[in-house]
């Protein structure tokens, strides 16, 4: 495991409150094929729309048809009238994609850049966000993006990778569209101590890695949580009865 290197993604899911390391070595480690759900789908359908981001395989998503096969679902057509709204924000912005999908190494991370553009004459770090929850969702959205813990350990990621690799402190921006058309811009300053804090988190990462391994990833199977797996069809480890939970009254 000497040679693993930790992306933005591999930390949020390391991070998450109901780690189940049998999930995450599936995920991360042995990168075992998932089916994706309908959101995320279409979520990859406008970002490649948008800025051209195909899939790992260098194939470009494909967009769902009525029976006929001709003629897209009205969800498909409203993404593609968003993505042309999204182009004509860009422009007007005076936005200059420098590089689509640009993957970065550095140490023991790694990071795959949605884009890396010039904007207002200086380069800058991008991330295209798709959503169907509601402008102001604070729960599962962007409603309240200074409280949102993982977007916050995905731009000191990818703003400390760059730097690692270049040499250069960029902006970090994510463009956040919604189902509904609504739009949000949101700019990252991140601190030098919330830098330092994130680089103490990946150093404290690598240990609990190796121990983790050492101990062959156990599972920590919970009912709901299972339910939402995408391994859940093929997990040996999987629970198939929720857990009664005791309370005191």
């Amino acid at each position: 495991m000497t040679d693993y290197k930790l992306s933005q993604s591999g930390l949020k899911d390391w991070l998450a409150d109901d780690l189940c390391l049998h999930q995450w070595k599936l995920k991360h480690i042995d990168h075992a094929e998932q089916p994706y759900n309908d959101t995320f789908n279409k979520g990859h359908y406008f970002e490649y729309l948008l800025i051209n981001e195909t899939s790992k395989n260098g194939e470009a998503p494909k967009p769902q048809y009525l029976k006929d096969g001709v003629t897209m679902t009205k969800e498909y057509r409203d993404l593609t009238q968003s993505a042309e709204e999204a182009k004509r924000i860009w422009s007007e912005l005076g936005i200059e994609i420098d590089c689509v999908g640009c993957r970065m190494e550095h140490g023991n991370t790694k990071g795959l850049f949605d884009v890396v553009a010039t904007w207002n004459d200086r380069k800058c770090i991008i991330d295209v966000k798709y959503t169907e929850t509601k402008e102001t969702d604070w729960r599962n959205g962007w409603g309240n993006p200074s409280e949102k813990v993982e977007a916050h350990i995905q731009a000191r990621h990818y703003v400390k990778l760059y730097h690692d690799v270049h040499g250069e402190w960029l902006p970090f921006f994510f463009f956040v569209f919604g189902k509904s058309g609504w739009i949000k811009i949101i700019k990252c300053n991140v601190a030098v101590d919330s830098m330092e804090q994130h680089q103490d988190t990946i150093d404290g990462f690598f240990p609990g890695l190796r121990a983790a391994e050492s101990e062959g990833f156990p599972a920590l199977p919970k009912f709901n949580k299972c339910r939402s797996c995408p391994f859940f069809e093929s997990c040996e480890h999987k629970a198939t009865l929720p857990e009664i939970e005791t309370i005191e009254i």
